[in-house]
């Protein structure tokens, strides 16, 4: 049996959470939160042998169930405009956001008619995009999965989607390029970084910031071999400040995870910057550009369909350069090897 208008919401552990709210209606059983994404299967007919027992009134309940129960309030009230609104989802990675939302202004040249919203899934990419935010009609922080819609645009899907880095590489000059191509925009047009409040702060100006984390390329190098960079740089009488949010690594040294926007400032600051490759890199190598930075490829790295990994990473290094594809000459950038570190500390003056 059911109730015509009714919804029923469903807390059992294994039910997708996409069906977990039902509602009944006009012999149709549909699934709210399908329905918002105009899901293929946001509904079906109720079983004939299913008795109607009462009914109710549907829009006193609704805008409660789909805000409290389903808790998507904000995300409800920006994805029932879809017609007025068209969200890019860019793949998941800060370097990869950097680029969409540099590319931002030569996308909006070809959809000038369309309100653009970016959606991100974790809270630093959040940050970074409110960088953008006089670029975008909406910035969009969900962690859900999302289903098609006409109006979602997912580069994600068309930059990467069925490719392996190879096949991307040898597709592409660069990055950029790659990205360029995906949304549409001039071959020669230039990438945008919105103006930073600059927050003066002398006590850094002998202070270099290692970050020696990455998660989209291999780890290669010990924290042993990054305590050695620290310490030979504070022979020469740096303050060394470690990127880091675990106060347990790099012991006797200085710790700080500042958000986006205060990492920018305060590398600004600073006598330098060294970092492994890192989203947080290609950041640091479009908004600061009056600073020397040192930037650590993995000795090797498997990019797919060729054996020599040191090939593989000579390949990766061409086409990721942040000096490269954000046109930044004082970024100095390395594959690493044993005189990686030595090198740099000769150069920091």
């Amino acid at each position: 049996f059911y109730i015509n208008g009714s919804f029923f919401y469903h807390y059992k552990d294994k039910t997708s959470k996409f069906m977990t709210l039902s509602h009944w209606s006009n012999n149709k059983l549909i699934y709210p939160y399908l329905e918002i994404f105009n899901s293929y299967f946001k509904e079906t007919p109720i079983f004939i042998d299913n008795i109607c027992i009462g009914s109710v009134e549907k829009y006193n309940i609704e805008p409660s169930i789909k805000k409290e129960i389903l808790n998507e309030g904000r995300l409800h009230n920006i994805l029932a405009n879809f017609n007025e609104i068209q969200i890019l989802y860019p793949p998941q990675g800060l370097g990869d956001i950097l680029f969409v939302c540099a590319l931002i202004r030569e996308y909006k040249k070809n959809n000038s008619n369309k309100n653009i919203a970016i959606l991100v899934t974790k809270k630093h990419f959040y940050d970074f995009a409110k960088l953008y935010q006089n670029e975008f009609d909406n910035i969009i922080l969900y962690d859900k999965p999302l289903y098609p819609n006409n109006n979602l645009i997912n580069i994600n899907c068309l930059a990467y989607k069925h490719k392996t880095l190879y096949d991307i590489i040898n597709k592409y000059k660069n990055f950029k390029n790659l990205f360029i191509n995906v949304m549409n925009a001039d071959e020669k047009c230039s990438l945008y970084y919105p103006e930073i409040e600059k927050v003066k702060d002398n006590s850094l100006s002998n202070s270099i910031l290692i970050a020696p984390d990455s998660v989209s390329v291999p780890s290669s190098i010990s924290d042993e071999s990054w305590i050695f960079l620290a310490n030979q740089l504070k022979q020469k009488g740096f303050d060394i400040i470690f990127n880091c949010n675990n106060k347990e690594r790099f012991k006797n040294y200085d710790k700080a995870f500042w958000d986006i926007k205060t990492t920018i400032q305060k590398i600004n600051n600073m006598k330098a910057f060294i970092s492994y490759r890192s989203g947080l890199a290609d950041v640091i190598g479009a908004f600061c550009r009056q600073i020397p930075q040192y930037i650590i490829y993995p000795e090797k790295y498997d990019i797919g369909n060729q054996q020599n990994e040191k090939d593989c990473i000579k390949k990766y290094f061409n086409f990721c350069s942040i000096k490269e594809n954000l046109d930044n000459n004082l970024v100095n950038e390395y594959i690493y090897d044993k005189n990686s570190f030595l090198d740099i500390v000769e150069k920091i003056q």
